[in-house]
């Protein structure tokens, strides 16, 4: 099973003509790492650095930046800042020798989707 990267844009603009960018667009967002399973028991590392475990079923509103946000705390929600144009390797282990990673492109559609997250899926059976 792999990693679900989802990024949720805040909002969809349609217009014509051209898009003029003004240089206050933002270079760096919060990244969502959770599970949504029940009972997970997950390290998370991001490039090699242990962002932390998760031992508690994210049960909220996904994509909701709002209630993400609400409920960083150890065991439940992890985050990390993405800069603009960097890559990260997000790699979990499950604890029974099962591990699996992904690797995220922080483009700038991702950094200004303004609510990145990757939902961990439950292991394989």
């Amino acid at each position: 099973m792999r990693l679900s990267i989802i990024v949720v844009p805040a909002l969809a603009v349609l217009a014509s003509g051209c898009v003029v960018k003004n240089g206050s667009e933002p270079t760096t967002a919060t990244l969502y790492v959770f599970a949504n399973f029940t009972a997970p028991t997950v390290s998370v590392k991001v490039n090699g650095q242990t962002l932390g475990q998760l031992t508690r079923q994210f049960t909220g509103d996904i994509g909701d930046c709002g209630s993400m946000g609400a409920v960083v705390t150890p065991g439940t929600m992890l985050h990390q800042t993405i800069q603009l144009n960097q890559t990260y390797e997000i790699e979990w282990d499950y604890g029974n020798g099962t591990t699996d990673k992904v690797e995220l492109s922080a483009t700038s559609d991702v950094i200004d989707s303004g609510c990145p997250f990757a939902q961990i899926p439950a292991p394989a059976p």
